[in-house]
């Protein structure tokens, strides 16, 4: 098995400078924290291997968010997140969902790195998943009316294409 770890700054080599089939040699590449989202995205995109991710001690979730808007002349004085996880219903049954209830931050910020850190990418069993089913869950979440700026959002990750919906319900 080979194994590229991966972890503090992005590679040129595996980033700017990508070559196609760069990767393809690495069974497993583990990333050591502190690193983009993004880029670990596209190595898990440009190869066929399998990404861990290992937390690192820089990862500052809401800090880095708050820090990020400020650059741009904004400021967020609270915010709402709802996480919602779906794997597959045909092939994971009844460990295919997991939802929280909306975290209140910052109030609540080391009770949703907790539950971020919790989850791990795991089960399926075929290409398509649940994403239209994880989609319309979000959708009907218990949004705040009473705000200043009504901002919903929802941020979907998938590793590949989805189901028709309610493919589940003929299995």
């Amino acid at each position: 098995m080979k194994i590229l770890a991966v972890s503090d700054e992005e590679s040129p080599a595996l980033w700017d400078h990508y070559v196609p089939g760069r990767l393809d040699e690495y069974d497993l590449i583990i990333s050591c924290g502190d690193l983009k989202a993004s880029y670990l995205t596209f190595l898990a995109t440009m190869s066929h291997a399998r990404v861990l991710y290992v937390h690192g001690n820089h990862d500052g979730g809401y800090q880095d968010f708050t820090k990020a808007m400020e650059t741009k002349g904004k400021n967020v004085s609270q915010l709402r997140i709802k996480i919602v996880a779906f794997r597959d219903f045909v092939a994971d049954k009844d460990k295919a969902m997991m939802a929280t209830h909306f975290f209140t931050l910052p109030e609540e910020a080391k009770d949703f790195e907790a539950v971020i850190k919790s989850i791990i990418p795991d089960g399926g069993g075929d290409d398509p998943e649940d994403g239209l089913e994880a989609l319309a869950y979000a959708m009907k979440s218990d949004w705040c009316s009473g705000a200043v700026k009504k901002r919903h959002i929802i941020v979907v990750w998938t590793d590949d294409g989805t189901h028709e919906i309610g493919y589940a319900r003929h299995m």
